[in-house]
């Protein structure tokens, strides 16, 4: 099957050399990792790999990927079905499981290769029931923040989708909050 001697850079290697470097070849060894064993030299291993182990791919090169398929899966489930709306709190729990640190564009690209993309939450009027306001009562003196002044919040969708309740946001007409009470105000009358 092989050639008796196989030339090389002007020397005659043995057969067995040649075998054994093929095999190791064909183990997956790297070109570097044979040379180391068989003493042959790199150009050598080259030209065998080339002509007796073409069907063999290359070693795969650069940084390897840091979230398993397992992870990815995790990611996209944590959006889609435990309603988490942002990429930063996806991270935080999958850190908090996995024990590894996990970047939030790392987050956000596994979300867009799964076909998620992110949508700035949308507002709805909260509509509170007039028996709530028949039965309240303020205090004296009350200053109240401004409702869901946080700032904006984004969700993530898949494209094409519809909006879903978890994708609203709730808040009140011209923001609410930043309002003194005095006295005691019921709703017949400001007493």
């Amino acid at each position: 099957m092989y050639q008796t001697a196989y030339k090389c850079a002007l020397k005659q290697v043995p057969q067995d050399t040649v075998v054994q470097a093929i095999s190791l070849l064909q183990q997956g060894k790297s070109v570097r990792e044979v040379e180391r064993v068989t003493g042959l030299s790199k150009s050598a291993v080259g030209r065998l790999r080339k002509t007796h182990c073409f069907g063999l791919g290359k070693p795969k090169g650069g940084r390897p990927k840091l979230l398993s398929a397992a992870d990815e899966r995790y990611c996209v489930r944590q959006v889609t079905k435990n309603r988490i709306s942002s990429a930063t709190k996806v991270a935080k729990e999958l850190e908090k499981d996995t024990g590894r640190k996990i970047s939030v564009d790392t987050v956000c690209r596994t979300l867009h290769k799964a076909g998620l993309v992110r949508l700035r939450s949308r507002r709805s009027l909260c509509l509170v029931r007039k028996t709530f306001a028949r039965g309240f009562l303020g205090v004296w003196l009350t200053r109240t923040g401004q409702f869901n002044s946080d700032g904006r919040t984004w969700t993530w969708i898949r494209s094409g989708e519809s909006l879903k309740s978890h994708h609203v946001k709730m808040t009140v007409k011209h923001g609410g909050g930043n309002i003194m009470l005095w006295s005691a105000i019921t709703y017949a009358e400001v007493g």
